[in-house]
């Protein structure tokens, strides 16, 4: 679980780099993590 975690948050990262649209608070991406 764990790991699939850190991939998702690795992915969400490269899209906001991406995407200048995306603008995720740090609060916003635990809760991403916390959904597994």
């Amino acid at each position: 679980e764990n790991k699939i975690s850190i991939i998702w948050l690795k992915l969400v990262e490269k899209m906001a780099q991406d995407t200048d649209d995306i603008n995720l608070t740090p609060q916003e991406l635990q809760t991403l993590s916390e959904l597994d």
